[in-house]
């Protein structure tokens, strides 16, 4: 079995979603962020293609850094990911990356509140940078039932 080395994990991926009430008294009710979502914003596909994404798309750091960045950003009612920010930093080029690959992120399916409507939700990100084998996650095939 093939497998390739990475240095970019996911930290037991935990992507958490945490709502704020509105910063400012002239934020209008659509920028809101929902504090508690009916259902969570999920990437399409789940875990493994999120995983396969990021392994495909990661541009490793250049001298072999290794570290810890936590990603802030926001989920939008279309899926898009917005107002990314790093909580806990690694290097700068570590940083940059998990900007980057945020930034370029397929859409994810949003959040739902208790009415079956879209709604904004606020997700936490850790990325582990360490030099460490990965595998690719291989789709097993489905069997139809008769």
């Amino acid at each position: 079995m093939h497998s390739r080395y990475i240095y970019i994990i996911m930290m037991s991926l935990f992507l958490l979603a945490y709502g704020e009430s509105k910063a400012q008294t002239n934020t209008s009710v659509t920028d809101t962020v929902c504090k508690h979502p009916a259902t969570l914003p999920q990437y399409y596909g789940g875990y493994d293609e999120l995983l396969n994404y990021l392994y495909n798309n990661i541009r490793l750091p250049q001298d072999s850094s290794r570290g810890l960045v936590i990603a802030e950003f926001i989920i939008e009612k279309d899926g898009s990911t917005t107002n990314i920010k790093i909580l806990r930093s690694g290097t700068e080029e570590m940083n940059n990356e998990v900007i980057r690959l945020l930034s370029n992120m397929p859409r994810w399916e949003p959040a739902y509140d208790a009415n079956n409507q879209p709604v904004r939700a606020k997700m936490a990100f850790p990325v582990e940078f360490r030099y460490t084998p990965y595998t690719p996650i291989k789709h097993k095939a489905k069997h139809k039932r008769k």
